[in-house]
Order: C-alpha cells, then structure tokens, then sequence
C-alpha cells in the first residue's frame, strides 16, 4: 500500500474594488481625522498624560486597521479533503470551509444553470471565498457538511484545481 500523501494548494489575493475599497478609504480617512482631533485636543490641553493617550489610541487604530487591506483565500486539497481559509494581514488565518470531496454533490465553474439548481436545492449554509483575481475562475461545490446540511462554497479555481480535485469526485464534476 502506497503511504504517501497528495497535496496540492494554491492562493488568491482578494481584488479591492468597488464599494469594499470605498468602504476601507472612508473608514480610514475617518479614523485618521478622530486621531488628529485627539492630537490636537491634547495638544490644547497641554497636558503630557492626554498626548500620550492620544497616540497610543492613535497607534492602536493604525495596527487594528492596516491589516484589513490585504486578505488572501488559501485553497488546499490534502488526501481528498478541500480545505478553504481566509488570510488577513499575512498572519492572521482562519479556514471557513473543510470539504471532503468524496461527499461533493456538484463541483464546476458558476454559470446560470448551475445556480439555479443550487437555488433549487437550497442549502442550508452558504460561504464565500470569491477573490476575483486574475487567471482563476468563479467556481461553485455542493456538499453535505458533518451534520447532514446541504452547504454550498463559492470560491476561486484554476484548471490545475479541477484536475486534482477529479480524482476524487469524478461524479460531481460530471453532474
């Protein structure tokens, strides 16, 4: 019996664009004026102990909001289990989805027909990690989770994906 394990894996950097950038810039830009307002109050009140103060809540807004800008999908198959987690701030990780892909019901690229059969299905659970990077395609899986629901995965594949990935669920990329 062959002990070796089958690993493949691959990233996506999450594209800001639209009304998420937006979102982040107006967040900071607001941020930013709280701090300098702070500065500045403290600076009026020439008081050391307020300055201090205000630099530190001004340093803490900094480190809690940088690393909100750069978040990565990291996508793994390890021994037929599809494993999805979310990377934010390069340190930060945390896995959204554990598939195995022997219990896949449907697994392919998102076109009309196959979201309205997911309509038609409706699952229970819906999850996302859709990244919109360049040379990856939308694609969408049905599976069964640990407790008997129907849950359904939006998340981002390459032609190398759904080459390993028809090892072990040839019959859900055929449906």
């Amino acid at each position: 019996m062959d002990g070796s394990i089958n690993v493949f894996g691959y990233s996506a950097r999450l594209q800001r664009k639209g009304a998420f950038l937006r979102g982040c810039i107006i967040r900071t830009v607001l941020w930013s004026v709280v701090c300098a307002a702070m500065l500045l109050g403290a600076l009026l009140l020439n008081s050391p102990a307020a300055l201090i103060l205000a630099g530190v809540l001004c340093v803490i807004v900094v480190v809690t909001l940088l690393p909100t800008f750069r978040v990565e999908y990291d996508y793994e198959i390890e021994d037929g289990i599809f494993t999805v987690a979310r990377i934010t701030g390069a340190s930060r990780r945390r896995q959204i989805a554990s598939v195995d892909l022997r219990k896949v019901t449907l697994l392919s690229e998102i076109t009309d027909d196959k979201l309205s059969l997911i309509e038609r299905e409706e699952p229970a659970l819906s999850s996302s990690a859709l990244s919109s990077a360049d040379g990856f395609t939308p694609s969408v899986m049905l599976y069964t989770d640990r407790k008997n629901r129907l849950c359904v995965l939006y998340f981002d594949a390459n032609e190398r994906f759904f080459k390993a990935a028809r090892f072990c669920c040839p019959a859900a990329m055929r449906r």
